[in-house]
């Protein structure tokens, strides 16, 4: 049978006559059991694929007293945390106005992103907004005079959040962080990072986190003198090219996912005139995807050839030739995803550039676009070749190596 401690947040098993309760979960039915020769069955309902599957397991009496005894440790750990969340938890403190900083010295960062940057940078503030149930973590490193700030999300992989915590290289002791957001649906989350920032030693300035306010968290730093900010109005921070970086974080629908790189000054010179790339700025590797199926490998040059999109366009358009590249999470879009875990050698893409080409495509037609995102079926009937528009555009995007030089029509 599958190890007891899978289900130690389910609930205590209680024996009540020959029936034994257990707690009902979000999308997960549990069956009322039965004794049966010293053994306990019961069976799990769980909703995938638009109905019910169905596993049924068994517990003898010492895998029902493993089972309680790991329900009552999670117990004690949970309340601890608890018991530890309100003395944690305090309103930020010594933040700053918003216009004490100009736009053009600002970065934004999105979901599932993070940013560092120096005092000497061009770039010396990054910030964030719209932080709801998702967490900003915010560092200064007052002798580097360097700052670093993600916004983590439910998808994101805390693995990829310690990895660059790690590559920061940054001093416990003359750092300060800042953690702020984040509601009761992320209650563990927050915790695990919270834990992660003071077993490695760092002074935890402000942690105002599972909030119980209703509105969305903001925050910036300013790698000049660590000053922080609240209130940060997207209108605050230079956040270009939104549309095609919430559609990068898209990709990576349905499973969990590392953090994507959005600016280093370790990396672009502050001597630069303009900004960096865009085109630079993400890579697969910076945005490695994982689901519950497959661990994708890490590579330096992990890109998607124009060859391996092609083929996975035509691939996908027979089964789904009424949605391709739909704005909802679907399989072509996971297909997409897994292919990122792939290094190819002949001409290849970024996960951006493949944004933008899906994006360009979305709004090829303003109307079936309204359709998708309404869900309706009616987008983009499929040519007598069996090829829709959609998919021909983007098949001719990818005909040359620079998606960024191609315009819509």
């Amino acid at each position: 049978m599958s190890n007891p401690f899978e289900f130690n947040r389910i609930g205590r098993v209680r024996e009540i006559g020959k029936t034994i309760v257990l707690r009902k979960y979000p999308n997960v039915q549990w069956e009322k059991t039965t004794l049966d020769n010293g053994e306990i069955k019961y069976e799990r309902k769980v909703y995938s694929e638009d109905r019910y599957k169905t596993f049924t397991f068994n517990m003898d009496n010492k895998e029902i007293e493993e089972f309680n005894n790991a329900h009552e440790k999670q117990i004690m750990i949970d309340s601890d945390r608890e018991q530890k969340l309100k003395t944690i938890r305090k309103p930020l403190q010594n933040t700053h106005k918003t216009n004490d900083f100009k736009k053009e010295l600002t970065r934004g960062v999105l979901q599932g992103e993070f940013g560092v940057t120096d005092g000497n940078d061009a770039i010396p503030i990054l910030g964030t907004f719209g932080a709801g149930p998702c967490l900003i973590v915010a560092i200064y490193e007052s002798e580097k005079k360097s700052a670093f700030l993600t916004h983590i999300d439910a998808s994101t992989c805390l693995d990829s959040f310690n990895r660059e915590l790690s590559r920061l290289n940054y001093n416990p002791r003359t750092s300060q962080v800042h953690l702020y957001g984040g509601d009761s649906s992320s209650h563990d989350m927050c915790m695990d990072v919270y834990e992660i920032m003071e077993n490695k030693g760092f002074v935890i300035v402000n942690s105002d986190i599972v909030r119980e306010e209703t509105d969305s968290a903001s925050f910036a730093i300013d790698a000049r003198n660590g000053n922080v900010y609240s209130n940060v109005n997207s209108n605050d921070l230079d956040t270009p090219n939104i549309d095609a970086r919430l559609t990068c974080r898209g990709l990576g629908a349905g499973g969990v996912t590392g953090l994507s790189k959005i600016y280093d000054s370790r990396i672009y010179s502050s001597s630069r005139e303009s900004s960096p790339k865009e085109d630079e700025e993400y890579t697969a590797t910076e945005a490695s995807s994982f689901d519950d199926n497959d661990s994708l490998l890490e590579s330096s040059d992990i890109t998607i050839s124009s060859n391996e999109l092609n083929k996975i366009i035509n691939s996908y358009k027979s089964k789904h030739p009424l949605n391709i590249f739909n704005i909802r999470p679907s399989s072509e879009i996971a297909a997409l995803r897994e292919l990122v875990g792939v290094p190819r050698k002949d001409t290849s893409f970024t996960r951006e550039e493949i944004a933008k080409c899906i994006e360009s495509a979305r709004s090829c037609k303003s109307q079936e676009r309204a359709q998708i995102i309404r869900g309706e079926d009616s987008f983009q009937k499929p040519t007598s070749n069996g090829t829709d528009e959609v998919l021909m555009r983007i098949q001719k995007m990818l005909s040359t190596p620079k998606i960024e030089s191609q315009h819509s029509p």
